[in-house]
């Protein structure tokens, strides 16, 4: 089980009627395109490396994130899943907790329903059951077996899909159905081998029993002792679930995918089972995909990177350490988020080598925060959002040193407030989360911003990732796509009308 989803902290209405209806039939307009002209039975079949036929699901955008098609069970019951790199599982809401008292379920909500409905479903008597805390609270769920299928790849996930039967201290607006992880899948397990560590060291909090009445003992009596979970029983079967875990990549032999967003309510595409990498980065992480981070630069856009550090250089890594930082792209974390001190460091470099944030006084994080917040004043005037500076994030890739531009349209957002009709705000994309580890010291976490200036690719066999400079093609053979706009042309900020989301993460673990 991987790091937590705290993007559930405010979901968003849907938009754009992007989603799939009961009988798991997608509009036109949602519907699933093969990267290659195969039949159905050729999607079937693995290719000769061993992994399925490529093919394109698109992400229907929701405003702060993106959800994909996930359908579960036979005959399938699809539903939006957000489509996130930071878990790895499949989390899909259950039926049977609408049927429970005080479990925090919504009998109007989409649900998933097993039993006597999917020929292929399968829950034991006394399920290993799991709590996951997420950043807006815990849903307690039980494990079970069906067919998932995601944009016409299919897999049976063999004690891999997570049901919810509880959410009840889960604060969730808008309407969730559920999580279709693509995080890193772990190598081995920790010292004794049991999901509760492995939890543990994934960022998750758990508890050893519940002082609660529980679903799982409502609807599971024999891994119960009153309202309490048995615990030698439920040490033993965690030993089990170790071994016969199955995430939904592995499952479907999926090898390599990648993500990419698009603003202005037009999807996203996730596509499965992508060719080789052409400029492969090694992925380092332990928990998460992470990659070295060996210094930040500040400069004008499209313009070439400034070799001057103003931190994470390689001046300071030292002796026993990786990589003097780190950083784990992230595509269920809306912010780029780093420690307090570098956050404030790279906000004042920004307003130092912006002319306009320059010449109001002393550069600082103020000012600049202050700056964005009055943009309608400025905004309109000369290049508008192109006159910031770019960030330039530089990692170390087969002994060489690369640096990746991110613009100011990336990371910088604007909202509108009814109260002020003529004026318009605009708010930096960084946030602060303080994790520093010993082996590759502070650790960024790189959020959608990313995703919407980068293709970003990941392979878990190789276990490398990619960050491709390009436009986010959605999944169409619509001849239109030349009209979508290079995003380092971009002059306008991304609208963004609602909150952000950090990821809840636990800090004292290694990348």
């Amino acid at each position: 089980m991987s790091i937590a989803v705290a993007l559930l902290a405010g979901l968003a209405t849907i938009v754009n009627g992007w989603t799939s209806d009961s009988n798991c039939k997608p509009s036109v307009s949602a519907s699933m395109v093969q990267l290659h002209s195969t039949s159905q039975q050729g999607r079937e079949q693995q290719d000769i490396h061993g992994q399925q036929p490529a093919v394109c699901a698109p992400l229907a955008n929701r405003g702060v994130y993106f959800t994909v098609s996930v359908c579960v069970g036979t005959p399938p019951q699809c539903f939006d899943a957000v489509a996130d790199t930071g878990s790895d599982n499949v989390i899909i809401t259950s039926c049977v907790c609408d049927d429970l008292i005080g479990t925090g379920c919504d009998a109007d909500a989409k649900c998933f329903t097993g039993t006597n409905k999917s020929t292929t479903f399968h829950v034991a008597e006394d399920p290993v059951v799991e709590f996951i805390t997420f950043g807006s609270g815990t849903v307690e769920t039980a494990i079970a077996t069906d067919i998932v299928d995601v944009g016409g790849i299919r897999a049976n996930m063999s004690n891999g899909l997570l049901l919810i039967v509880n959410k009840a201290q889960l604060e969730i607006s808008g309407d969730f159905q559920g999580i279709l992880g693509l995080g890193l899948p772990k190598t081995g397990t920790t010292s004794s081998g049991t999901v509760m560590e492995q939890e543990s060291a994934s960022g998750l909090s758990t508890s050893a029993s519940i002082k609660r009445p529980s679903g799982a003992c409502i609807l599971f009596p024999k891994i119960c002792d009153g309202n309490e979970f048995n615990q030698s029983y439920r040490a033993t079967r965690q030993r089990n679930r170790v071994k016969d875990e199955q995430l939904f990549l592995r499952a479907a032999r999926v090898r390599r995918f990648s993500l990419c967003f698009l603003d202005s309510g037009k999807p996203g595409a996730l596509r499965l089972g992508v060719a080789p990498f052409e400029r492969p980065i090694p992925q380092i992480g332990q928990q998460h995909w992470g990659v070295s981070f060996v210094g930040m630069s500040v400069g004008p856009r499209n313009h070439a990177a400034p070799s001057q550090m103003i931190f994470c250089g390689q001046d300071q890594k030292t002796a026993g350490m990786s990589s003097p930082c780190g950083i784990i792209p992230d595509s269920g974390t809306t912010l780029i988020t780093g420690p307090p001190q570098q956050v404030k460091t790279l906000e004042t470099t920004i307003c130092q080598e912006w002319a306009r944030c320059r010449e109001l006084g002393n550069p600082s994080s103020t000012l600049f925060q202050d700056l964005l917040l009055n943009c309608s004043s400025w905004l309109s005037e000369g290049a508008g959002l192109a006159e910031i500076p770019s960030i330039f994030f530089h990692v170390e890739a087969g002994g060489e040193v690369k640096a990746f531009e991110l613009t100011s349209w990336a990371f910088v957002t604007q909202s509108f407030d009814e109260a002020y009709p003529d004026k318009s705000f605009c708010f930096s994309g960084f946030g602060e989360m303080d994790y520093v580890t010993t082996d590759n010291g502070p650790v960024w976490i790189f959020g959608t911003p990313l995703f919407y200036e980068y293709v970003v690719g990941f392979d878990h066999i190789s276990r490398a990732v990619s960050f491709e400079q390009m436009t986010c093609e959605p999944c169409t053979e619509r001849a239109d796509l030349m009209s979508l706009k290079p995003r380092l042309l971009n002059t306008k900020p991304r609208i963004q009308n609602e909150g952000h989301h950090i990821r809840k993460i636990d800090v004292s673990l290694p990348l």
